[in-house]
């Protein structure tokens, strides 16, 4: 008899070897809601976070933080492309690929990524109202391959605006964590 563990473990296996197929590891276990929040397909436009004061600077190094901590892939990107998708619905969705530069965490594997922004992303507001502002900028993205449901493969991610500043405080944060 297959102890429970066991056939978890295996169906786990399975799902990465089939997922591993397309080019690209996906893990089967969904995100936290917790993880949600801090991977919310959205845009922080906090170019000088010394700026921030009280409860608002405690809550950006935090999310900062947990950012770090749970990103597969951490990088200074621009965003090359920005094209606007409808479905047979005609619910609208945003398909930014960008230029991963200079790789902070993890390993990135090829230079660009395609990240999607769907009408039901909590971050779907901010791209919307911002798309002139988001083609050719640069900023520095939280990559988590890992998605919401396991049916849905596209990578979660949050970008902060990659200021002199942001890059600074980025930087020395991974370097700490990879000294702990």
């Amino acid at each position: 008899m297959v102890s429970a563990v066991a056939l978890r473990h295996g169906c786990a296996m399975v799902f990465l070897l089939i997922a591993g197929c397309g080019g690209r590891a996906h893990t089967s276990i969904p995100l936290t809601s917790s993880q949600m929040a801090l991977f919310d397909h959205g845009i922080d436009w906090i170019a000088t976070p010394s700026a921030l004061e009280g409860q608002w600077k405690v809550e950006w190094y935090n999310e900062l933080e947990q950012r770090i901590r749970y990103a597969d892939v951490v990088a200074v990107c621009v965003v090359r492309t920005l094209r606007t998708d409808a479905d047979h619905e005609q619910d609208t969705a945003y398909r930014m690929t960008v230029e991963l530069g200079n790789v902070l965490k993890g390993d990135a594997g090829s230079g660009e990524v395609e990240l999607t922004v769907s009408k039901q992303d909590a971050g779907f507001a901010v791209v919307e109202s911002n798309r002139n502002r988001i083609l050719g900028g640069a900023f520095v993205v939280f990559l988590r391959k890992t998605s919401a449901s396991t049916k849905d493969h596209r990578a979660s991610f949050h970008l902060l605006t990659a200021s002199p500043e942001v890059i600074d405080i980025v930087q020395s944060r991974i370097a700490a964590n990879d000294n702990t």
